[in-house]
């Protein structure tokens, strides 16, 4: 972070943290591939893949959970970040000019919990970037306030009051 503020100034922050709800996917998608090949394990009768591979399940915990503590994004106005990814670290700048299109997308496991991935299309570089587990309105808001002109078209905007209306009396 420090490396990057001196070759691009200020970089976007704090960052906004995830829901809640992307901690347990981080975790269980951290978790599920060792549980997976345990039980294999242990239903193909060897027993020695099956603990090492328990053992290695409970090292996976504290991974989701870092995983999902690296999970955030920001934007100041002129510049917006995301970041992900915990062994590998990874967290992207880019100047609101450059982004050309978003896509929200939601996998079938997001639309239980209420989650969505953005991803910010640019012209240059890796074509795009993911701000992965977003809640879908904070999706929607972080880039409605990036591009408000781009979104106002498909954003539902509540419908004003009818004016309240006057009772007579009759004979009045």
């Amino acid at each position: 972070e420090d490396l990057a503020s001196r070759v691009l100034g200020a970089v976007p922050g704090p960052l906004v943290a995830h829901p809640r709800a992307a901690r347990g996917r981080r975790v269980a998608r951290a978790v599920a591939p060792l549980a997976a090949v345990a039980v294999i394990a242990v239903l193909a009768g060897q027993p020695w893949v099956a603990y090492v591979c328990a053992a290695l399940t409970v090292i996976a915990v504290p991974l989701g959970l870092d995983r999902y503590r690296q999970l955030g994004h920001a934007s100041d106005g002129t510049r917006l970040t995301v970041r992900s990814g915990s062994l590998r670290r990874r967290q992207v700048v880019v100047d609101h000019g450059a982004v050309i299109g978003w896509r929200i997308r939601r996998t079938l496991f997001q639309r239980r919990l209420g989650l969505a991935t953005l991803f910010v299309a640019t012209g240059a570089g890796e074509g795009g970037y993911s701000a992965t587990d977003m809640s879908e309105s904070d999706a929607v808001a972080f880039a409605a306030a990036i591009t408000p002109e781009w979104l106002a078209p498909f954003i539902e905007r509540p419908a004003p009051e009818p004016p309240a209306r006057r009772d007579t009396a009759p004979g009045a």
